[in-house]
């Protein structure tokens, strides 16, 4: 049986149900358009207070801290996404999740996932300089497993054995954090930062260096990538 979410004035049968209501909201709207609806507005300001009880509780810095202005849609980057933003009334601006605010504490990342999404942004140039050397002159890639050429679209850069997340946990082995990352070294939640970075650039480097000597990358297919990835879950 489903529970009830109650988020504002409003109460929705699940969780589910929630995020489908702040789904079709953001759905409404054009990127970089401000949302001008009372109702619309007035369950952001709900959702807001929401996710603030659990940034709060996860010993992070509130969203709607002061006063808010007015809500956005925008594009995130660098994923290119669509989500909701806060301007406050000093002119400050803010990504915020619904995602998060509907599903509670237990979708707050901990230290070792941040750390994880830290070192993927690190090193996403070097990624996309591999990539783009794999490159052939009519501008297409070939597949290392199958041999068949691939559209840019369909080209995926993939880490053979060792996997990226193995490099990780031995580069965390290596600096004695397998438990625990110490404060820090990656940045905490802050305004307009859709994404983890390192906050100790030297940390950054030496990852960037042990990925560099660690790392063996090829060019795979989309559709290879998707099946292996089934075949590792089934496994």
């Amino acid at each position: 049986m489903y529970k009830k979410t109650i988020i504002g004035s409003r109460e929705f049968h699940s969780k589910k149900t929630a995020k489908k209501h702040f789904q079709d909201m953001l759905g409404r709207y054009k990127a970089g358009q401000q949302i001008d609806n009372a109702d619309d507005h007035d369950d952001l300001v709900a959702l807001v207070d929401c996710l603030d009880q659990v940034l709060i509780e996860g010993g992070e810095e509130p969203k709607g801290s002061q006063p808010i202005h007015h809500f956005e849609k925008r594009i995130n980057q660098p994923y290119g996404t669509a989500g909701f933003w806060l301007v406050r009334e000093d002119g400050s601006a803010t990504d915020f999740s619904y995602i998060l605010a509907v599903d509670g504490p237990r979708r707050l990342k901990t230290r070792i996932q941040c750390f994880y999404d830290a070192c993927r942004n690190i090193v996403k140039t070097d990624i996309d300089a591999f990539r783009e050397s794999k490159r052939d002159e009519q501008g297409m890639f070939i597949c290392d497993i199958t041999h068949k050429r691939l559209f840019d679209r369909e080209a995926h850069v993939d880490h053979e054995i060792p996997t990226f997340g193995k490099i990780v946990v031995e580069f965390r082995h290596s600096k004695g954090w397998s438990h625990k990352i110490p404060e820090g070294i990656v940045t905490d939640a802050t305004d307009a930062q859709p994404i983890t970075a390192f906050s100790d650039l030297a940390v950054a480097e030496e990852f960037r260096e042990y990925h560099k000597q660690k790392a063996k990358l090829r060019i795979i297919s989309a559709k290879t990538n998707l099946q292996m990835a089934h075949k590792a879950k089934m496994a």
